[in-house]
């Protein structure tokens, strides 16, 4: 494993490389000052195949881009089996960061695999709701309604996988925003949908591990 600070990239080559990224191509759009100090929090890995980014278990308040290669997402338990293939565009690692908690399945290069590129920032200061000294609010907002968009495909996802199943198809108990968009309440809310969704995740994730053989119907779990 290598790591290179993005700080440290001339900026020509660092745009080239976050091209892809919907995210910071919206944060720039909005205020160049943010993306800069979200770049000061954020760095690229670079894996060989059948090393790992992370493994269940472990607790850090990163989130990842996949930008090159493929990563897989296995169980951890020794058994490694496959939860799912993550392929480059995919953004992952949000549960552990939104809820607080450790890594709930292990990352990394298959052995077919070639070189892979992770782009990582640190969610740290990004996840102090009430402090926007340093990282804005629109900035938080922009961040948090993708992670809630992310959490949502993935829930939904066992929904179309267990059309049958009473626990992969219950409703969602969270009622909609009603206040004023791009507010700190608009934020706060958000932030609770997170943490209710990734929740929400976590208990199918566990609920479906016996589907663990079948990739297609596990690939919620990668989010870890």
């Amino acid at each position: 494993m290598r790591i290179e600070n993005a700080v440290a990239l001339e900026d020509v080559e660092l745009e080239r490389k976050l091209a892809a990224l919907h995210y910071f191509k919206e944060i720039r759009r909005h205020d160049d000052m943010q993306f800069q100090a979200l770049i000061k929090l954020s760095r690229f890995i670079y894996l060989q195949p059948g090393e790992y980014l992370f493994r269940r278990g472990d607790k850090d308040q990163y989130i990842f881009f996949l930008m090159r290669g493929e990563l897989e997402a296995c169980a951890g338990d020794g058994s490694e089996a496959s939860l799912g293939v993550l392929i480059p565009g995919e953004v992952f690692g949000e549960i552990a960061v939104i809820t607080g908690g450790y890594r709930t399945a292990s990352v990394r290069v298959p052995e077919r695999a070639r070189e892979t590129v992770v782009f990582s920032t640190d969610f740290g200061k990004l996840g102090a709701l009430d402090d926007h000294r340093s990282i804005s609010l629109i900035t938080k907002l922009i961040l948090y309604r993708q992670i809630v968009h992310i959490l949502r495909w993935r829930n939904d996802r066992y929904r179309v996988n267990f059309p049958q199943n009473r626990l992969a198809v219950s409703s969602y108990t969270m009622p909609p925003f009603s206040g004023h968009l791009g507010s700190q309440a608009e934020l706060e809310y958000l932030s609770r949908q997170a943490s209710y969704l990734a929740k929400r995740l976590v208990s199918l994730n566990n609920n479906f591990c016996i589907e663990l053989d079948n990739p297609d119907k596990a690939l919620s779990a990668v989010s870890a």
